[in-house]
């Protein structure tokens, strides 16, 4: 029982060195943040602050957006900026417009106006215009308007050109003078593939009820760090993969050489052992004759023929006449006797 137990512990250790990594990116991935690793790719989001001067006048964020800036023009004196940005739009879900003034006088009541002019071709200039969509807010007096304003985009709307502009209020001297700050988006349509082409880029959103009970769209709170971490502990998952397989392709490897360097050894050692054998007659062939008389096989036969030639050069006599015969011959030459 104790040998059971002692075994299960050692290969539960040998289990755990050898796929401790795997298993805690399995147990991270499927129990922590599963929803973050097989949902869609995230929405794009696009967002920036823009300013008159050294003022910061406004945030603009869009949802299923994404944008670069391409260049302003900036009157001061009539307290007055123009941005231009180009980018792309995803119809996949409506565009949601969240518009927030960043200064305020007390008193003063801000203004915010947003015009979407769709186009059924992707040139401004030569395209048809289509349905008009426009939309004016009012805030309270001496508080920063934040609109959210959501847009679906035309099923045949291939290029949107947004207008989002904002007037409030500053002081210069004793007056109260008006201030607009315009931004012009110009978006492609494209779909919902290419509007997320990195999906590791924008943020991730959900959807929730505001206070009045409506559904909207809001950024999901430390979606960069998840998304970052997906991206890091991707990248170790693929490493370990990689040295799992070249480490099992290498000891395929060293077992073929392995069975080649048996197969050449069976095929070597029979000729090793009559190698050997050969040796071993020829050393028996030249042992001498031992002191019982015994005599090697091969040492045996010089011996047996020196013998015969002692005996057959001694002199032969006819048993019936005493005549001397001559070496093989039958019969005695004197008397003929048969010998």
């Amino acid at each position: 029982m104790k040998t059971t137990k002692e075994r299960r512990k050692k290969i539960a250790e040998i289990f755990l060195q050898k796929y401790f990594s795997l298993l805690l990116t399995v147990l991270v991935v499927f129990f922590w943040m599963p929803q973050s690793v097989f949902a869609t790719p995230a929405i794009p989001v696009d967002r920036d602050q823009f300013s008159i001067g050294n003022a910061v006048t406004a945030e603009f964020m869009v949802y299923g957006v994404k944008s670069q800036h391409t260049g302003y023009k900036e009157d001061n004196a009539n307290g007055k900026i123009f941005y231009t940005r180009t980018g792309t739009a995803d119809p996949g879900q409506p565009l949601r417009f969240l518009l927030s003034a960043m200064q305020s006088l007390p008193g003063a009541v801000q203004e915010m106006e947003l015009t979407v002019q769709p186009f059924d071709v992707v040139n401004r200039y030569a395209g048809k215009k289509m349905e008009t969509f426009y939309r004016k807010a009012k805030g309270s007096p001496g508080k920063q308007l934040n609109v959210n304003i959501e847009y679906k985009i035309p099923p045949k709307a291939r290029l949107l050109v947004v207008t989002a502009q904002l007037k409030d209020f500053y002081k210069e001297g004793n007056k109260t003078l008006p201030r607009y700050t315009t931004v012009e988006y110009e978006l492609r349509v494209v779909g919902y593939a290419e509007a997320n082409a990195t999906p590791f880029s924008g943020k991730s959103v959900k959807k929730v009820n505001d206070n009045k009970g409506k559904r909207i769209i809001i950024e999901d709170k430390h979606s960069d760090a998840i998304v970052g971490a997906i991206g890091i502990g991707g990248s170790f998952v693929a490493a370990f993969i990689y040295w799992l397989f070249h480490r099992g392709k290498k000891k395929t490897g060293a077992g073929s050489a392995q069975q080649q360097e048996q197969r050449k050894q069976n095929e070597i050692k029979p000729q090793q052992e009559e190698q050997k054998k050969q040796a071993l007659q020829e050393q028996e062939a030249k042992q001498p004759v031992d002191a019982a008389g015994t005599i090697g096989a091969a040492s045996s036969a010089p011996n047996l023929i020196s013998n015969q030639t002692a005996i057959s050069e001694q002199p032969y006599f006819c048993s019936n006449c005493g005549a001397k015969l001559k070496p093989g011959s039958c019969f005695c030459e004197n008397c003929g006797t048969k010998v």
